[in-house]
């Protein structure tokens, strides 16, 4: 969510970043305006979207407010980034859409935040069938045991707990579309400008939703059945 304003500041020459976590590193090794470095450096201008959170208005999403702090001019914004490579292949029926979907979220403290429920996460499979599509099921092995033990994924390309992110990103990509809950993997199909749907339950969804126009957004704070399904079938239908 930071690249936007990384991608302003490094047009000229590539910027400076430190990545705690590894694994989100690796999907940016060929980003051309920035500069990977390995020591954790003593003075943060920023971390990730901090800025952006302390200052943003009810109206920005943390990229939004962080790059008006930073340039000064909204305006100029371009979209969040991601690598993108082909590392793992899916062979795919041409006649068929294929579906990503996704639920995750790291740290007990968001868990019930952003817990959609198994039922909305079958429907969301059984949709797909429905359609004569494919249902791409990505996540990790933390995600499949909390997640998606209840969940029938006979027919499903099931891919949890199988693959590494930059894998992971990789199938995403090759996906015509997705639907998940308010996790890391959909800023990710964010920055490919994926059409999708994302349903949240209690987080902030205009401050943590990606810039992508591509994206539809259904919020409950009760995590109703009813209100998901009328939205995943409003999606779904208006496919072509």
């Amino acid at each position: 969510m930071a690249t936007p304003a990384l991608r302003y500041l490094g047009r000229k020459e590539p910027v400076n970043v430190f990545f705690a976590d590894k694994n989100i590193q690796k999907l940016y090794k060929k980003c051309p305006f920035i500069k990977i470095i390995q020591d954790e450096p003593s003075n943060k201008p920023f971390a990730t979207t901090s800025t952006g959170k302390k200052y943003r208005t009810l109206r920005e999403t943390d990229s939004e407010s962080l790059f008006r702090v930073v340039v000064g001019d909204v305006s100029l914004m371009e979209q969040t980034y991601v690598d993108y490579e082909i590392t793992k292949k899916i062979e795919k029926d041409k006649n068929k859409k294929y579906v990503a979907i996704f639920h995750g979220c790291l740290g007990e403290i968001y868990r019930y935040q952003k817990d959609i429920g198994s039922k909305t996460r079958q429907y969301m499979i059984n949709a797909v069938l429905a359609k004569g599509w494919v249902p791409v099921i990505l996540g990790s092995q933390r995600d499949a045991k909390i997640y998606w033990a209840k969940n029938k994924t006979k027919h499903c390309l099931n891919f949890l707990g199988k693959l590494s992110l930059k894998d992971s990103v990789s199938i995403l990509g090759q996906c015509d579309l997705f639907m998940s809950n308010d996790t890391g993997l959909y800023h990710i199909a964010g920055a490919l400008d994926m059409t999708g749907l994302v349903l949240w339950k209690q987080t902030d969804v205009v401050r943590s939703r990606s810039t992508c126009s591509n994206i539809s957004h259904a919020r409950d704070r009760k995590g109703q059945f009813s209100i998901y399904k009328r939205y995943i079938d409003g999606f779904l239908n208006q496919i072509k």
